[in-house]
């Protein structure tokens, strides 16, 4: 009989220790399960609340348990009021207790009870009871948008749905064809009117083109939406598409906040000509007193691609389902009131037709096409098309609940409205573009420079970043015009018609600002400047050599640097040439007027507030800056100037091989590093960055 053997005290204490784990990482689990749940339980509860409100207030008043949004908040002006009970009652949630205040918007704050640890979120609600919501868990569940005066249209967060493509739409953080856009059109009004992105302005890409997404009517001073009964759209003339919208497109009083950038246009063909089966269109067509026109066939075509069409025999319009690769377009069309509407363009092979977008014939059978009618118009009509200067578009959502060290980076010009806190403010410059004459014979534009500083604020701000583009290179060749980068850099340009002279466009700053737009056009608001990195100039070569072969001036902090000759670039028979001078703190830098003599000049090729010189003959651009680098004549161009805000703190900018200053306004460093990665005391190599670190509360 064999003897029982019992656990030893090691082996005892060995399966407790086990036991312990187990039980500790079953709780750990547990209270994880629990705090989820909770976590998803707020969203919910804050998603479920907002759409009871929206659903509520849009229902017919006078019926029971159903409420306005402004008899939920009883027109309350400042001061919250205790909501809790009817959000409860509409909504259905209980343990959650809510306040209301009316600004320019009804404003519900929701603080979670017993069962939600007191989390809270905020509900945002416009009159005609569109609501967007945000929770303080850090899960953004909508937009809640902070704009100024200035800001005529916000990113959508909600698309419209259509049976037969789904969303119409894009919500995007940059513009691109199809993003959706919520207008203010009414100063008096909210940011109800939904509209699309189609292209930049052909003469001003500082402006959007803007679809709306209806057709529209005006009646009694009321621009209201009509999908029937369009104008006339033929006539003896050939260009009545345009004249035969106006009395349908809203005045400049029935939408008082927006306009148009050009109110006389030219018209051109679908092919772009000045004529249309030999008659001449008119080239400067007055849309005097409207604020939005008709959408030209050749911004549709930017915004959807080319169709089948060859530029001899014309549109080829029996191409079914061109414009389902934007059908945006086609919104609130193929109804049993609206197969589409017209366009601006009448059609080069004709002198009655006019062109349109079209989904329909009927209802049930679809086109997608764009069309062309000798046409009356009775299921087609007119859209408006407006034009919004892009630093007035704010398309970013409102960040909450930063944890320390949380980054943006920016490589595009947005906004962005932070809460309260610390953070640091850092901007790189954009470098000027380069040059080649020939294959011994070459030059590279200035660096762009960096600034840094950090601010408080204290309360929910919006911060409006535009970023600087690099200058346009160039190398040898026929003599054109090269672009300054975006944000202020000068023009270069080629001053030859053959080979032998190349230049190059400034580059662009780079800043940050508590008020939208490029530095240029802060020269009445400069107060809202809060930091500034200049660009660099462009370059200029010449095959001839003889001294105005130059390298294009670094970016500075408080004076930006002069284009500099290349080494080895002057003949033995030229002496050193005055080359044009950085911006400073209070003007642009010295332009140069005459290459054989250097003769300076403080009014001629001088940089102003935020934008670079452009020059004479051959030159390279000024680099944009606080106040841009200057131009000349055979000749790069100079670096622009920084700038630090008085009301930052920590606050100094670096640049390479620059004018050093120790005063705490315009501490500038100089050192030699440079990058084309945006490191922190590094300039710039290529186009401008910014970036935003939250430090703390």
């Amino acid at each position: 009989m064999k003897n029982k053997k019992g656990f030893t005290l090691v082996e005892l204490l060995a399966v407790i220790a086990i036991l312990s784990i187990i039980m500790v990482v079953a709780v750990i689990g547990v209270i994880n399960l629990l705090n989820s749940s909770k976590d998803s339980g707020w969203d919910n509860t804050v998603k479920n609340v907002k759409e009871s409100i929206e659903l509520k207030s849009n229902s017919v008043p006078g019926v029971v348990n159903t409420y306005t949004i402004s008899s939920i908040c009883n027109n309350e002006t400042t001061s919250n009021k205790d909501v809790s009970q009817t959000i409860r009652t509409i909504s259905g949630m209980e343990n959650i207790n809510a306040y209301c205040k009316k600004d320019t918007s009804y404003i519900f704050t929701l603080n979670g009870k017993d069962n939600y640890d007191g989390k809270t979120a905020t509900i945002t609600c416009n009159s005609n009871g569109v609501c967007s919501s945000n929770s303080n868990d850090g899960t953004n569940i909508g937009q809640e948008v902070i704009v100024n005066e200035d800001i005529k249209c916000v990113g959508a967060t909600e698309l419209s749905y259509d049976e037969r493509f789904g969303y119409i739409g894009k919500i995007s953080n940059v513009l691109v064809p199809g993003t959706a856009l919520d207008c203010k059109v009414k100063k008096s009004g909210d940011y109800t009117e939904r509209f699309y992105y189609v292209s930049d302005l052909s003469t001003d890409s500082d402006y959007a083109v803007l679809i709306y997404n209806n057709n529209v009517k005006v009646s009694n001073g009321i621009a209201s939406v009509n999908n029937k009964s369009g104008p006339t759209y033929h006539s003896s003339n050939n260009y009545n598409g345009p004249v035969s919208a106006l009395s349908n497109l809203p005045s400049t009083s029935d939408w008082d906040n927006v306009s148009l950038r050009y109110v006389n246009r030219k018209i051109v063909s679908d092919t772009g000509g000045t004529t249309a089966s030999g008659n001449a269109l008119p080239s400067s067509f007055s849309y005097e007193g409207k604020a939005a026109r008709l959408l030209t066939y050749q911004e549709l075509l930017n915004a959807c691609g080319a169709n089948n069409y060859n530029g001899t025999s014309g549109l080829d319009f029996s191409n079914p389902g061109y414009l389902l690769s934007c059908s945006y377009l086609l919104d609130n069309t193929c109804t049993e009131t609206a197969h589409g509407y017209w366009l601006e363009t009448p059609l080069s092979t004709s002198t009655k037709d006019a062109l349109l977008v079209y989904g329909c014939y009927s209802s049930s059978s679809y086109n997608y096409q764009l069309n062309h009618y000798i046409a009356y118009g009775d299921y087609d009509g007119v859209r408006p098309a407006i034009e919004v200067k892009k630093s007035q578009i704010l398309l970013n959502q409102t960040v909450t609940n930063l944890t320390p060290n949380t980054i943006y980076n920016f490589s595009t010009s947005k906004a962005i409205t932070l809460p309260k806190g610390k953070y640091k403010l850092e901007v790189w410059g954009a470098q000027g573009g380069s040059t080649s004459s020939s294959s011994t014979v070459s030059s590279i534009g200035g660096y762009g420079a960096y600034s840094v500083g950090n601010i408080t604020i204290t309360d929910d701000t919006t911060l409006f970043v535009s970023i600087g583009g690099m200058g346009e290179s160039s190398t040898s060749g026929a003599s054109k015009t090269l672009s300054g980068g975006d944000n202020g850099g000068g023009n270069g340009a080629n001053g030859r018609s053959t080979n032998g002279t190349s230049a190059s466009g400034g580059g662009g700053a780079t800043h940050i600002a508590l008020a939208p737009g490029k530095l240029y056009e802060l020269d009445g608001n400069r107060n809202k400047v809060l930091i500034v990195a200049g660009g660099g100039g462009g370059s200029h070569t010449d095959t001839d050599g003889n001294g105005y072969n130059s390298k294009g001036g670094n970016a500075g902090g408080y004076i930006g640097n002069s284009a500099v000759q290349i080494a080895g670039s002057c003949s033995s028979s030229c002496t050193t040439y005055s080359y044009p001078s950085g911006g400073t703190q209070n003007s642009g830098g010295l332009g140069v007027t005459s290459w054989s003599s250097g003769t300076t000049s403080t009014t001629q090729y001088v940089g102003t507030f935020g934008q670079g010189a452009t020059g004479s003959s051959s030159y390279g651009g000024g680099g944009g800056g606080y106040y841009g680098g200057a131009s000349g004549s055979y000749s790069g161009g100079g670096g622009g100037s920084s700038y630090i805000s008085t009301t930052l703190t920590d606050a100094a900018m670096y640049c390479y091989d620059c004018a050093p200053s120790t005063e705490p306004a315009t501490k500038t460093i100089s050192n030699q590093l440079v990058n084309e990665n945006p490191e922190p005391m590094n300039s710039k190599i290529g186009a401008g960055y910014a970036r935003i670190t939250y430090i703390s509360q």
